[in-house]
């Protein structure tokens, strides 16, 4: 019971601390590119496990790329809209 309070409080202090969203404060095309790495790490994680013969490994190499697109997903779909505000408006990006 102990440890479950302790989890309770790290997870009270992490979100009173950290207020703003990680992706909020980064969203530009660099935390675009880290998805694609990300998802490019995944896909390279099926050599070995083809040569492995290993389903936890393909397992672990589609979450891993899953992971990257999700990412990518939360990033691109802000900047579209940002982009498509900003066309409305007749200026530049």
């Amino acid at each position: 019971m102990l440890s479950m309070r302790r989890i309770s409080l790290a997870r009270w202090c992490f979100y009173h601390f950290n207020e703003r969203d990680v992706l909020q404060k980064n969203l530009d095309t660099k935390t675009l590119a880290f998805g694609l790495s990300i998802s490019a790490m995944g896909a390279f994680l099926f050599v070995p496990a083809a040569s492995m013969n290993n389903y936890w490994i393909f397992l672990t190499a589609l979450f891993v790329v899953g992971l990257g697109f999700s990412v990518q997903q939360i990033v691109a779909n802000p900047l579209a809209i940002k982009k498509w505000v900003v066309q409305k408006q007749g200026r530049t990006v």
